[in-house]
């Protein structure tokens, strides 16, 4: 299944989609009504891993060697 997702709003009961999107007349569609206030701003977030223990960290220490004949 190949699927698009879209930001919409709801006026007046009518789902106004985002200029120049059409969907074909038989499509099947999905709505997932949101409780978050819409944002200005619409980006995915990307959030960095976290240990569950923090002193795991010590596990990924790494030791920097200069090469001495390294070049550019």
């Amino acid at each position: 299944m190949i699927g698009m997702t879209y930001e919409a709003n709801v006026v007046d009961g009518v789902i106004s989609l985002p200029d120049g999107i059409e969907i074909p007349p038989t499509a099947r569609v999905w709505i997932v009504i949101s409780d978050e206030p819409p944002t200005t701003k619409s980006s995915p977030r990307i959030r960095s891993p976290r240990l569950v223990n923090p002193d795991d960290a010590k596990h990924f220490e790494l030791e920097l060697v200069e090469d001495p004949d390294a070049t550019l």
